[in-house]
């Protein structure tokens, strides 16, 4: 388990290059693969998020949790724009 996303790991999906993933508990955070460092937390989600998937070309980003269901352009949550 990855010491900064502790607790119950519901869901993982890897990007189409294996560059990225996304790890979603409580919240989804996004992963650098190679140094394994998180790089960006999604924070749409107020309650518990369940899953997540990258679309097959990697462009998009779909999270899905108790209280919303939202879909993120990835060039926006590597550049840092604020997605909360």
């Amino acid at each position: 388990m990855l010491a900064s996303h502790a607790g119950s790991d519901d869901s993982i999906s890897f990007d189409p290059k294996c560059r990225l993933f996304v790890l979603v508990a409580m919240t989804a955070k996004l992963w650098n693969v190679t140094a394994c460092t998180e790089r960006r937390t999604l924070s749409a989600h107020k309650r518990w998020a369940e899953s997540v998937t990258f679309n097959s070309d990697g462009r998009f980003l779909a999270s899905g949790g108790e209280d919303v269901y939202e879909v993120w352009l990835r060039q926006k949550i590597e550049l840092g724009f604020d997605l909360g």
